[in-house]
């Protein structure tokens, strides 16, 4: 568990969306040892704010931040029914090249991200 937040900007980078005092959204990578330039990433994002957009400015804001670390690919597990978590990774700044076994293999596409839109 502590290892979930510790978090140093570089090698493991956690974004927080809040609604108030509530965590509604985190989205997290964690490069891979051995491999800088691949990190695992994960979102979780409230049941009352899914669908409305939240998991993919999180995910954008992780894919820029991931371009400023030199991460090129991002992986995750993903249970074969979480159509949201497949949907989440076709995209723009997202290149699958794998998704099988349960696992997802994405490049990414840093220079499809306009970081000042998503902050404006």
């Amino acid at each position: 568990m502590e290892s979930l937040v510790r978090v140093d900007g570089w090698n493991h980078v956690a974004l927080i969306a809040w609604a108030g005092p509530v965590i509604v959204g985190v989205a997290r990578f964690i490069r891979l040892k051995g491999r800088p330039d691949q990190a695992e990433v994960a979102f979780a994002v409230a049941d009352s704010y899914q669908r409305r957009g939240l998991g993919s400015l999180l995910r954008d804001e992780l894919v820029a931040a991931a371009g400023q670390a030199g991460v090129r690919v991002f992986r995750a597990e993903v249970m074969g029914e979480n159509r949201g978590m497949r949907r989440l990774f076709r995209t723009p700044s997202l290149h699958v090249v794998s998704d099988a076994g349960g696992v997802i293999e994405a490049r990414l596409e840093h220079q499809q991200i306009r970081r000042e839109a998503l902050i404006a």
